[in-house]
């Protein structure tokens, strides 16, 4: 089973598209915009886990890409990591969990949600 699972969604609304808009556009005009930004924050974000460990040592990753009502695209990430970084009802791990969650909100905004999944999740 995995031991994290995070959304990553992209608001049409986000200020990274607005430079890409020409006057008197919105954001739901340009999809090709929603998308490309869209793709860079997975990318980072899966750069961020997968390559730099942030929650740990990975050793097994799945995700989904789909899009929701208003061409708002999203990512359903499923973690499973070493078992030296598994998820613990202890002081020590919610701190190290803290601090991690804290650098990844920091980076993606309110665009990310981290979850300890359980069975009826999956």
């Amino acid at each position: 089973m995995a031991d994290y699972r995070i959304f990553l969604d992209c608001d049409p609304a986000c200020p990274e598209l607005i430079p890409g808009l020409f006057p008197g556009q919105d954001a739901s005009d340009r999809p090709d915009l929603i998308a490309r930004t869209f793709k860079i924050k997975l990318d980072d974000l899966l750069h961020e886990l997968l390559d730099n460990g942030v929650l740990g040592e990975v050793i097994a990753h799945e995700y989904v890409v789909g899009r929701r009502k208003g061409s708002k695209p999203y990512a359903d990430i499923l973690l499973t990591v070493a078992n030296e970084y598994k998820p613990q009802a202890t002081a020590t791990f919610g701190r190290w969990f803290d601090s991690r969650k804290t650098h990844l909100e920091a980076k993606f905004g309110g665009y990310i949600v981290i979850r300890f999944p359980s069975i009826r999740d999956l």
